[in-house]
């Protein structure tokens, strides 16, 4: 019997990607099944029955990669999802050693990072979303900034402000630009940053 904290497992399923060997299904006792649900790392409902990505990776080591697909929902994929098929071609992978000296900066300041594979939104300091209102005229509403737009979502003009820079090790650096964020949900524009 394998234990991992509160999953007392009786035995493991595996499946065999391209890229290794992942679990995919376990057999629990019915108080690890209760503790799962209880603690929101396992949602049951009479049409599926779904794992938190975060729960999942903290107990199963391996390589995973998580993208946002052209419907705007995230895919968890086992092991690294070739470049061609993703929505955002011009992405790539980071490893997971390249990440914990990792810092954004949010003109002018740094801040460390924090992955959270559980949560969709991505927060940022709160100081940015000053600096973002003033320069876009976006509104706070339920949560998100957000403001009516055309049949075409606004493009923010570089400011160094509003563009977040994503420094790793060895000098690899990302730019993020913030129009990548503001999706269209009927007649509104919404800004998928939270604080």
């Amino acid at each position: 019997m394998y234990n991992s904290e509160h999953w007392e497992v009786i035995e493991r399923l595996k499946h065999t990607f391209e890229l290794g060997t992942y679990y995919t299904g376990w057999k629990l006792k019915w108080k690890s099944l209760n503790e799962m649900i209880r603690s929101k790392q396992l949602y049951a409902s009479s049409k599926a029955t779904t794992i938190d990505p975060q729960a999942y990776i903290s107990k199963n080591r391996g390589m995973y990669a998580f993208s946002l697909n052209k419907e705007n929902y995230y895919a968890f994929y086992f092991g690294i999802k070739e470049r061609s098929e993703s929505h955002h071609s011009s992405m790539r992978f980071v490893p997971e050693n390249k990440l914990p000296n990792a810092k954004l900066e949010f003109w002018p300041d740094f801040y460390p990072i924090k992955f959270n594979f559980s949560t969709e939104v991505t927060k940022v300091p709160r100081n940015y979303y000053k600096n973002f209102r003033r320069a876009t005229g976006f509104h706070l509403s339920n949560d998100f900034y957000q403001t009516e737009c055309s049949s075409e979502i606004p493009q923010i003009p570089f400011q160094k402000e509003l563009h977040a820079v994503l420094k790793l090790e060895g000098n690899q650096f990302f730019a993020v630009d913030p129009s990548t964020y503001i999706v269209r949900n009927g007649q509104m524009c919404i800004f998928l940053l939270s604080h």
